[in-house]
């Protein structure tokens, strides 16, 4: 791995600042040589690190890009509360539980593909639904990211994810109080 095309082979000292000379064909893969005195060493490596601004930082999209399995993990709390709401309602409560098996029991699995393309396949209990569109990151920041799906039909999504890992997404699932239900944990699959 290199650390950009330039190594100083030359520095003269003038009446301003230290002029250097950079070879470009005599890189050491790696290597940086200076002969830059010690004042201007810091001043020639923020110089090489501002010229390459991603160096050795993947952006949202490079990470993201693969394929990714997702499964629902619900909130305790959350199951208990909306089981007491259903309580007084047997039709509300037989059709939760079924939501709530279907949800335990589905996945989606998505391949968010560099030319800005995904293919996605949801499965929730016995119903199965394909998808296909484009998708883009909105905004990234730190292990946070914004990410829009626009499918074949039109339709926009948009969700805020965030790295647990270089393998592991979350996206946090709330109601429509804007309390917290469940979190969708999505894992990269080879």
């Amino acid at each position: 791995m290199s650390f950009g095309p330039f190594v100083v082979t030359d520095a003269v000292r003038t009446r301003g600042p230290v002029r250097c000379t950079f070879n470009l064909s005599d890189l050491d893969e790696g290597a940086v040589m200076m002969r830059c005195g010690p004042r201007w060493t810091l001043w020639a490596l923020a110089a090489i690190v501002f010229a390459f601004p991603g160096c050795g930082r993947q952006s949202a999209k490079h990470r993201l890009t693969g394929k990714w399995r997702g499964t629902i993990e619900f909130k305790e709390e959350a199951l208990r509360q909306k089981r007491a709401e259903a309580e007084k309602n047997p039709l509300a409560k037989a059709l939760l539980e079924t939501i709530i098996k279907g949800f335990e029991s589905g996945s989606m699995d998505i391949e968010l593909k560099a030319d800005d393309s995904f293919a996605m396949t949801a499965r929730l209990g016995p119903l199965t639904n394909a998808s296909h569109g484009t998708w883009q990151v909105l905004n990234a920041a730190g292990q946070a990211v914004v990410l829009q799906l626009i499918d074949h039909t039109g339709k926009v999504q948009q969700g805020g994810l965030r790295f647990v890992d270089a393998n592991t997404v979350l996206m946090d699932i709330v109601g429509k109080e804007g309390e917290y239900l469940a979190v969708f944990r999505c894992t990269r699959v080879p």
